[in-house]
């Protein structure tokens, strides 16, 4: 049996199979409008911005290789209602091998040595009196908490881009800061992309102005209840020129990977939403103490 197209036109199972149809094509072509436009560079460059400023923990990791000295340092932090961190850093240079960890919160830091190779050799019996024993730093040291957030050096040290986990009127105080000054000159027509390990990366040239930069910096610590730029006037810097770095960004997830200046030091980022849980020792060794036994090993 045969039936004429108006025939079939009146049948509601046509009728659902066409409006089905229509809808899987719109379904469709709205999936390929939004993959598209969320990876687009300006929103995945000002989306991970936003996600830096509202994550509960990152990563840091660095490799570097200095003059015969190599360094290797992972540092897992948390900043905002419970701020912490914890940093492993291996220190190599020609045969002798140094292990460290530190751990801190906003108001000290403590340091312990977990292995040390001399000229080759890992003398156990003469370094017992300093492995595994924590010493608290000397108040003259950089606090690991503040270097983690903060960077370590100005006008922007080694942390362009500030991350933390901030309260959505705090993040949102401090984006609009970016917008207004700006902090950030991006070209959003030269962004380099690249697949690495599945994922798509953006590279961005970006040109940050040290004055605004630091008194975004300011706002930000003072949203984590930090007082280490307090004393700092970013007018000092109002001279300084632009400062160029190459920022990597995982487009879909909108989450910052990398950091490189210019003069070729390269910060990686990972393990987002994950906290140090570290413990502050009850007992602690004096620094000056710890440097007299350490010097017995040497």
């Amino acid at each position: 049996m045969s039936f004429s197209y108006n025939e079939l036109a009146q049948k509601k199972t046509t009728y659902f199979v066409l409006l089905g149809g229509g809808l899987l094509l719109l379904l469709a072509a709205g999936t390929v409008w939004w993959m598209k436009g969320s990876v687009e560079p300006h929103r995945v460059f000002w989306g991970m911005l936003e996600n830096s400023l509202s994550t509960a923990g990152v990563t840091a990791n660095v490799q570097e290789s200095n003059q015969g000295t190599e360094i290797s340092q992972s540092l897992q932090y948390s900043i905002g209602a419970d701020s912490q961190a914890r940093a492993l850093t291996t220190i190599k240079r020609d045969k002798t091998t140094v292990k460290t960890e530190l751990i801190g919160d906003q108001k000290n830091t403590y340091n312990r040595y977990l292995d040390i190779v001399t000229n080759g050799k890992r003398d156990s019996a003469k370094a017992a009196n300093v492995l595994n024993v924590w010493a608290k730093a000397d108040s003259q040291s950089a606090n690991l908490l503040s270097q983690a957030a903060l960077g370590v050096g100005l006008p922007i040290g080694v942390q362009p881009i500030p991350i933390g986990n901030l309260t959505h009127n705090e993040c949102e105080l401090v984006l609009d800061q970016v917008r207004q000054t700006p902090v950030y000159t991006v070209d959003y027509g030269k962004v380099a992309k690249k697949r690495e390990n599945g994922k798509l990366l953006y590279q961005y040239k970006v040109s940050v102005q040290p004055l605004v930069y630091l008194n975004m910096m300011k706002m930000f610590a003072k949203s984590v209840d930090m007082n280490d730029l307090d004393n700092i006037d970013a007018n000092a810097y109002s001279g300084s020129k632009p400062v160029s770095v190459t920022v990597t960004v995982d487009a879909r997830a909108q989450q910052l990977v990398a950091v490189q200046t210019e003069a070729g030091y390269k910060q990686t980022f990972s393990k987002y939403g994950q906290k140090p849980h570290v413990s502050m020792p009850k007992q602690a060794l004096e620094a000056s103490e710890i440097n007299e036994r350490l010097a017995k090993v040497q």
